[in-house]
């Protein structure tokens, strides 16, 4: 009865409560401190923490029903009296208990405990009334249920929230946890968790308040309820996401500023044997005014390989060198490996010759003797402690989304420069969220020529051919394979679901308790084919209504039927009927696949790990890559990976560069900083595993200088990676490329600095995307408003 208590309580709060959020009401006095219940010792510490404690899933205990309505599987409330206990013995001397009961209309069941615990022989009486909760089974025509769960009458009539388990604690006791924070938390406490700019957001996203999404999330009356609810905690959380960026990116110290004069920066553009592009000299001139604006710069340089950021970084690092104001006029360009460290250097060494400016190879640690002014060229280490921020105006990271969010961190007034064709997720949210300045490069200035192709494994063999063709027409190929042995998958559940091509479309095996990835799919490939089991692909394709006249209740599938999100695609929801089918105004109404989506991104539909054979096989690495590659090619395959010492990276790329050996086999090191005329072919193995920055980066490696290049993405057969594959392939559009990353990778945490990854609890990419589009414009118009 406390649950009904508590909801009346809760009505009447959000009644009479003189805070309105939605009625632009504030609190006139300041907002007493909340101290957590005794009841959430152990299990909450904070506020927040109730907040987003989110159950993983509810069970529908808001009516009974009568044996004959049990579907077999199905989690079930049959109302019984008992008539008659048989006694049997059982394993290891304990008797096994049947109970012959009748439901309410008379119809008999069976309750079968196995394991009869002294709260049980309590309880168990002839003439005892309960609502059996299980998973039924029948035989001949008779419904068993087996350990079933004992309720009351006053334990239905409601959505029962289930919580995953924390610590020692299961779920009834973090219910009761929570429900004491319900009772006495008050709404002015709730909203003053977070900043002021997000309490009436949800309101103008027809969402229901953040007091209101509280409640119904421990309380619902309805399924879609709780979907509702989510999506408002869900749009919170992201708000305060960048709310926070926003105010990382404000900064109010000075920069160190940077003046050229026309005449000196037309000076440094002749330095060139080549003229800039208009998007180039655009940038120039952004750069320069930013180098000499009173705020310090913060600026990304994004374009694609080829479309000349190196020329924009030497203007800027120059421009520092020669315009720096009080002394600070030293300028570090940090690349991510020593090769492309050394060819950044030599290049502007050889262009600079006649400037009166230092351009010199940097080396980390105390030894290194810094010039008072100059453009010191070297890799992450030159950045750091034993760095002298009294001279340095300006640090310009090429390859930003090589680098950590620790090494980009620079002093607060000194200059920064990012570029990459790619940008990190967090940077792309730096430039949505908070203010960081972008500049785009024409992507292809020099009319490059690649073409880009995705093969599964099985038409390799013509990746394999044009590398032949290549080689026999005197050009260099490149072979990448993406890392010098195998890395480690996420780790398995109880339960996984393994796909592979052999089981048919859209048919998984389920595999309880697996002992490693490879025993799993073992295991699922010596099932029989009647193990088999068809999921439903929840795309726009998909008519819940027709599907559920065709197939339910008791069609092909039973339940519950597993679906597949599109933006969730490794696991699988397992739907109940309930998911299906809601009433609305008394009518059972089919929902529609949007609704059904809704419930499954909510979190509170069970789900399972998915597993493709591909990700379990994932093919071979460099290590066994390189006999069959010298087999076909004998001596004229060089080795490039990252555990070489550089001596040995030069030798090779070396004998690349002349011809010797016209084949590079390589992980992704040669991602940057391989820029030789000549490389027609680029074959990317195992392409399926690779983020779209390292693809966009590897196909940048040929077609330079001009010529026509061909560019091979090699993945597994199955039909998700090969669609992915083949998206990236055919884009070209830099910013599309980026933003296909950033919806891949999500944009990680500001607070803990984390640059990608799905670092909020409830909003994640690319499944909310929806809601980030409709976001961000509304804490624009509210950061406009306030400053």
């Amino acid at each position: 009865m406390e649950a009904a208590h508590t909801t009346e309580a809760h009505s009447e709060q959000l009644s009479n409560t003189n805070f309105r959020v939605h009625e632009h009401v504030t609190p006139a006095l300041p907002v007493p401190h909340y101290f957590m219940p005794d009841a959430c010792n152990g299990i909450f510490t904070t506020l927040r923490d109730v907040v987003f404690c989110v159950p993983m899933r509810y069970e529908d205990r808001r009516q009974s029903i009568v044996a004959a309505d049990a579907v077999e599987n199905e989690l079930s409330h049959i109302s019984g009296i008992i008539e008659r206990i048989e006694e049997r013995p059982g394993r290891g001397h304990r008797m096994t208990w049947t109970l012959h009961c009748r439901d309410a209309e008379n119809a008999p069941f069976r309750a079968s405990f196995f394991v009869v615990t002294p709260h049980h022989k309590q309880l168990l009486k002839i003439g005892a009334r309960f609502v059996f909760q299980g998973k039924p089974k029948w035989f001949h025509g008779l419904c068993y249920l087996s350990q079933p769960a004992l309720l009351s009458s006053q334990d239905m009539g409601r959505l029962v929230p289930i919580y995953r388990k924390t610590g020692k604690y299961g779920s009834a006791r973090i219910w009761q946890a929570v429900q004491s924070v319900t009772r006495s938390a008050t709404e002015e406490q709730l909203y003053n968790i977070f900043p002021k700019a997000l309490w009436r957001m949800s309101t103008t996203l027809n969402l229901p308040t953040l007091w209101e999404a509280f409640h119904r999330m421990h309380t619902p009356s309805d399924l879609d309820a709780v979907a509702d609810a989510v999506d408002t905690l869900r749009i919170f959380e992201l708000g305060e996401s960048i709310v926070a960026q926003k105010a990382k990116t404000r900064t109010f110290v000075a920069g160190d500023r940077a003046v050229l004069s026309d005449v000196r920066a037309a000076l440094l553009r002749s330095i060139f044997p080549f003229t800039l592009s208009p998007s180039q000299l655009a940038a120039e001139q952004a750069i320069r005014e930013a180098l000499a604006s009173s705020a310090p710069a913060n600026v990304l340089i994004q374009g694609g390989v080829g479309s000349g950021k190196s020329a924009v970084a030497y203007l800027a690092t120059l421009a520092q060198a020669m315009g720096g104001l009080d002394g600070k006029r030293v300028a570090i360009l940090v690349a991510p490996t020593t090769i492309l460290a050394d060819q950044l250097q030599e290049r502007l060494q050889e262009m600079a010759k006649h400037l009166d400016v230092f351009i010199v190879r940097g080396q980390s640690g105390k030894k290194f003797d810094w010039p008072e002014r100059g453009v010191v060229v070297g890799t992450h280490g030159m950045v750091g402690p034993n760095t002298p921020w009294e001279r340095v105006g300006l640090v310009v990271f090429d390859e930003e989304h090589r680098f950590g969010a620790e090494t980009k961190n620079v002093p607060a007034s000194v200059n920064r420069i990012l570029m990459s064709a790619t940008p990190i997720p967090g940077t792309i949210a730096a430039i949505r969220f908070g203010g960081m300045q972008i500049l785009r490069l024409e992507s292809n200035p020099m009319g490059r020529q690649v073409t880009c192709i995705a093969l599964n494994k099985s038409q390799s063999r013509e990746a394999v051919n044009a590398v032949r063709d290549t080689v026999e027409a005197g050009g260099k190929a490149i072979l990448v394979y993406g890392s010098i042995a195998h890395e480690a998958l996420a780790p398995l559940g109880e339960t996984v679901f393994i796909q592979s091509p052999d089981f048919g479309e859209d048919q998984v095996i389920r595999v309880e308790n697996p002992i490693d990835h490879r025993q799993a799919l073992v295991a699922a490939q010596s099932f029989p084919e009647a193990a088999r089991i068809r999921y439903l692909r929840l795309n726009r394709a998909f008519n819940p209504a027709k599907w559920w006249a065709n197939n339910a209740p008791g069609g092909l599938f039973g339940f519950p039927v597993w679906g597949m999100d599109p933006t969730q695609n490794n696991r699988l929801f397992a739907l109940d009927q309930h998911h299906f089918v809601h009433q609305v105004d008394g009518k059972s109404v089919v929902r529609s696949t949007d609704q059904i989506l809704r419930l499954c991104r909510s979190g509170i539909v069970d789900s399972v790990q998915l597993f493709r054979e591909s990700q379990i096989r994932r093919g071979v690495d460099l290590d066994k890559a390189m006999p069959y590659w010298r087999a076909g090619f004998k001596d004229k395959v060089g080795v490039l990976h990252g555990q070489l010492s550089e001596t040995e990276k030069q030798v090779i790329l070396g004998r690349f560069a002349s011809g010797e050996s016209p084949v590079l086999l390589s992980t992704t090191i040669v991602e940057v900083g391989v820029d030789i005329d000549g490389v027609d072919t680029i074959v990317v193995a195992n392409a399926d595993r690779m983020g779209v920055a390292s693809l966009v980066q590897l196909r940048g490696r040929v077609g330079r200088r001009g010529k026509p290049g061909r560019c091979f993405f090699i993945g597994e057969d199955d039909a998700d990676s090969q669609e992915r594959l083949n998206r990236i392939a055919q884009e070209t559009d830099d910013e599309r490329l980026a933003e296909m990353d950033f919806m891949e990778r999500g944009f990680g945490s500001v607070k803990e600095d984390i640059q990608s990854g799905h670092a909020l609890r409830l909003f994640q990419l690319p499944r909310d995307y929806d809601w980030l589009q409709r976001v961000v414009p509304l804490l624009e118009r509210a950061d406009g408003v306030t400053h």
